[in-house]
């Protein structure tokens, strides 16, 4: 027996030190995860150990928190002392405070935990949540959030189109499990199985009760993280009314581009953790000439005497979409159908993040509505048709700049720039640069420009050209560093100042490798995006971007191609029988346990009822039997009811001790006689008249009074499982 005691007690400490092990080895060095592990065994030997001790409660609780606060305190000093680190070097410093915060914490955190479930059996359940939430830890949200790691795990349930998150709770629950039924210290085989029941009972209804994709504040709306931290409305409800955005979407998470709010004064924020915004299907294969994909949601094309903003006439800049698409509508583009040098493209998007504006893959012609395919996921959905461009640079040379049906008012509006002759003047030695052949030839004067700024310009968001009067012109003659809207506002000026009708676009751009061989583009927050446009007869809005060579920071991460293609079946229709569709609805793991609970409940609650109530009747016959019961049976009635009321106040007999020994231990004057004759009673000797029994019983009751307060008595009255606990 006590070496089968000391093999689960082994094998319990195990199971947290693979916890220990497991919840720091993706937070720490790895050989603080082993030293962690190394203080969850130990810390819970050593908690067993305490628990058999008379060591007061408070005594211990006091000795492991100042424990804990030691380890905290040693850590600091091997981490933030000069002294230290120079004597053990940098790295082994760094080293030794993680041996300390991981393993110490580990230690004294275990050994409490096991001390007090040690001496309260009842808090065997937070010991247990405890490993569960330890063990789950590296899984819970996955790290900023993204369900699509560890990758091992999740991509097979994906390719089955099963979801994750039900198969983790799973193995959470499975692991707490495992503790429970290793675990030791409880002293009776019945106390060992009802707290086996009661931790399936709390991990399931965890399981069934918390919401679908939620866990620690999981967002249900957002089960892969993406969306950040603003909040999200209910996805595909809003509509635009009268071409204009709702303003439920002005209150959705990001709103607006970020390049419609850069401001031309100051530095922005990096964008090397950008979030998803939207996601992007091609209904073709298709390769863009720029090298980039553009979703144009704006343009800034009217010079108000400072920068460029959006067109304030109503006139110009009709080729966007005016809002998110009720029913079909078609967009003005400035595309001819019939142009050699575009091709018609489908495609779909899909918010993630609410906007102000809908965007297009440049040039959009059509937008209609589309079923939201995965409300949880995406605000809304829209269809849209683009002629996108098709053909080299080189054959848009011969092309003349604006459109023959302008008024003068148009081309003032498309060519309008500030008042500095430095402009003309720099435009001008740029072109002066091209071969004979090409001198007259408008595009191919941009295209010069353009190259000039790719290579003498410095691409970064810490400029700050604050306190300026023209941010554009310190940006381009003088500090010439800068981010996108500094190029797309100088290379505006520049074409303008050559005559060549242009304007600001704005939305996002992503880079055509980061597609891969899919047909889903996620598109993120740091891909907002300005570049300049220029206007060719024939081929209309033309994106010529600038692309400078030389860059500090600012480089962004590519997407997760993992999630960008999960993320873009979410956005696929998922077109089922119209009818008796909920036939065919794949349900969760954790929806058919939630239906499973439900109907379970339906039947079997009125059994719970029925022994609740058992539980009360027979505890009170059980404590008033001595009232009725017969002369023979009188000494076990008495001596049991005694002890029931016992029970109700924590005077219990521990495991194998004698009931002589409990009556002399409690000092209980009426108890030791009582105990006597129930003994004698069993062993068939002889016993005394009821009414001597009787007023042993109304002594020990009280006795029982004086002894313990009345709100003890009380609680331990309404109990309904009191009687259990007797023996």
């Amino acid at each position: 027996m006590v070496k089968g005691v000391r093999f689960r007690e082994l094998a319990s400490a195990l199971v947290w030190a693979c916890a220990t092990c497991v919840a720091t080895f993706f937070v720490s060095l790895p050989s603080a995860a082993l030293i962690a592990a190394l203080g969850g065994f130990v810390g819970y030997l050593v908690g067993c150990a305490l628990a058999a001790t008379p060591l007061r409660m408070p005594a211990a609780l006091a000795g492991g928190l100042l424990a804990y606060l030691m380890t905290t305190l040693a850590a600091g000093l091997f981490c933030d002392n000069y002294a230290a680190a120079s004597a053990l070097g940098a790295a082994n410093a760094f080293t030794a405070s993680q041996w300390f915060n991981w393993g110490g914490k580990a230690l004294c955190a275990t050994a409490m935990l096991r001390f007090l479930s040690g001496r309260q059996p009842f808090l065997i359940s937070a010991e247990i949540l405890s490993v569960t939430l330890l063990l789950a830890s590296p899984l819970a949200s996955h790290r900023q959030g993204f369900i699509n790691r560890p990758y091992f795990l999740v991509d097979p349930l994906w390719s089955q189109n099963l979801d994750p998150i039900p198969v983790l709770f799973a193995l959470g629950a499975v692991a707490a499990a495992l503790l429970v039924i290793l675990q030791n210290g409880r002293r009776t085989r019945r106390a060992s199985w009802f707290d086996m029941l009661l931790l399936f009972v709390i991990i399931g209804l965890l399981y069934a009760v918390v919401p679908d994709r939620k866990l620690l504040d999981f967002d249900i709306h957002d089960p892969f993280g993406v969306k950040g931290k603003n909040k999200q409305g209910e996805g595909g409800k809003g509509k635009p009314k009268d071409g204009k955005p709702d303003k439920k979407d002005e209150e959705q998470g990001g709103g607006r581009s970020e390049a419609e709010e850069m401001p031309l004064e100051k530095p922005q924020e990096d964008k090397s953790k950008p979030e998803p915004v939207a996601v992007v299907l091609l209904r073709d294969d298709y390769d863009p000439p720029y090298g980039y994909y553009y979703f144009r949601q704006t343009a800034f094309s009217q010079y108000n005497g400072k920068r460029l903003v959006a067109d304030t006439t109503g006139k110009t800049d009709q080729d966007m979409l005016p809002g998110f698409p009720t029913q079909p509508i078609s967009i003005q583009s400035t595309v001819p159908l019939n142009s050699p040098y575009h091709r018609q493209l489908g495609t779909k998007v899909a918010m993630i993040k609410g906007h102000t504006k809908p965007f297009s893959l440049v040039d959009g012609r059509t937008a209609e509505p589309a079923n939201n395919p995965n409300p949880s996921q995406f605000v809304r959905a829209y269809e849209c048709k683009s002629l996108v461009l098709s053909c080299r640079f080189d054959q848009l040379f011969p092309l003349k700049s604006g459109d023959p049906s302008w008024d003068e008012k148009t081309w003032k509006h498309y060519t309008a720039l500030p008042d500095n002759p430095k402009y003309k003047e720099l435009a001008e030695r740029c072109a002066a640069q091209l071969p004979p052949q090409y001198q007259q030839s408008d595009f191919a004067r941009a295209v010069a420009v353009k190259l000039y700024m790719d290579q003498t310009m410095t691409y970064t968001m810490r400029a700050s050209h604050e306190g300026y009067p023209d941010p554009v012109a310190h940006y381009l003659f003088e500090d010439q560093r800068g981010y996108c809207v500094h190029q797309a506002h100088a290379a505006v000026y520049l074409f303008r100042s050559l005559g060549v009708p242009s304007r600001v676009g704005a939305g996002y751009a992503t880079d055509a490798r980061n597609r891969g061989n899919g047909t889903a583009i996620l598109l993120r927050s740091g891909e907002a995006h300005a570049w300049p446009e220029v206007y060719l007869q024939g081929a209309g809005w033309v994106i010529l971007d600038i692309s400078p060579e030389k860059h500090e920071g600012g480089d962004m991460d590519q997407p997760d191609p993992n999630l960008q293609r999960m993320l873009g079946e979410l956005a696929r229709d998922q077109k089922g029988p119209p009818e008796d569709a909920e036939k065919f609805k794949k349900r969760s793991l954790q929806q058919l346990f939630r239906a499973f609970l439900l109907a379970a409940w339906s039947i079997l609650k009125w059994g719970f009822l029925a022994a609740f109530v058992a539980n009360y009747l027979y505890k009170f016959f059980r404590r008033f039997e001595p009232l009725w019961c017969s002369s023979q049976r009188l000494p076990v009635a008495a001596l049991r009811s005694g002890q029931d009321q016992l029970a109700e106040v924590g005077a219990l007999r521990s495991f194998g001790e004698d009931r002589m020994v409990f009556a002399r231990r409690l000092g209980l004057e009426a108890l030791e006689p009582l105990t006597y004759w129930h003994l004698a009673a069993t062993m068939g000797g002889k016993t005394p008249p009821a009414k001597e029994l009787l007023q042993l019983r109304e002594r020990l009751h009280q006795q029982i009074a004086r002894r313990y307060s009345l709100w003890r008595r009380l609680l331990g009255f309404i109990n309904p499982l009191s009687w259990w606990s007797s023996k």
